[in-house]
């Protein structure tokens, strides 16, 4: 593995986080957006490894197959497949945490499945990023209250205590085969910008990498 990648994988104060914040439970379901990038993948896995039927949800068909690859329970490619539908079919008694990376559009789809006293982890909000209209108003955040439901961000920077843990926990989880990472990588240094932009286009699969040749 790439030194650089432990920085994508060490957004994870170890598994134990999501245990002592949202006391996971064997078998609950749980709901990955964006499932195959960076963050999203090893979530999963995360989830995966403390006994949860873990979903993920995706922009390709490829990237069905690589969240199959990875351990998901259930996959689905969001732009072929209407998500609330998918939902019903793959979470018919509904969903018990969402790590949600995607906000907007997706978190209104997502709220009405989740269940009571179900969790939202909200750890990013993909969909807003890089557009110049205003962001979707979410419309069913009265599920909130109906459903007694606990919403929280989650950021890295609040766990700075936590990382030198989180970096032994996972390098040994990789060691032990219990995470399996992957990465796009850009061949050149000019494609810095291409790199960048695709994150927002759904280019990478797992980290986006940019090989930089070393100086002579």
């Amino acid at each position: 593995m790439k030194g650089n990648q432990w920085w994508g994988l060490a957004e994870y104060p170890a598994d134990r986080l999501e245990e002592h914040h949202f006391m996971l439970q064997d078998c609950e379901v749980v709901l990955v957006s964006a499932a195959a990038g960076a963050t999203g993948m090893i979530a999963g896995q995360l989830f995966k490894h403390m006994g949860c039927v873990v979903i993920g949800a995706t922009d390709t068909d490829h990237k069905v197959e690589v969240l199959a690859q990875l351990g998901y329970d259930h996959a689905f490619n969001h732009n072929s497949k209407d998500f609330d539908a998918a939902l019903s079919q793959l979470a018919p008694n509904g969903v018990d945490v969402y790590f949600d990376n995607v906000g907007g559009q997706t978190l209104d789809v997502v709220l009405p499945h989740m269940r009571t006293f179900g969790r939202i982890i909200a750890c990013g909000s993909i969909s807003t990023y890089d557009t110049c209209h205003p962001p979707h108003g979410v419309t069913n955040l009265f599920c909130v209250v109906t459903k007694s439901l606990t919403m929280q961000g989650f950021l890295v920077s609040q766990y700075q205590a936590e990382w030198p843990a989180a970096r032994a926990h996972l390098q040994q989880l990789l060691a032990e085969g219990v995470l399996q990472d992957r990465y796009t990588t850009l061949p050149d240094f000019a494609d810095i910008p291409r790199a960048l932009t695709g994150l927002f286009t759904g280019l990478n699969v797992g980290k986006m990498l940019v090989a930089c040749e070393p100086e002579e």
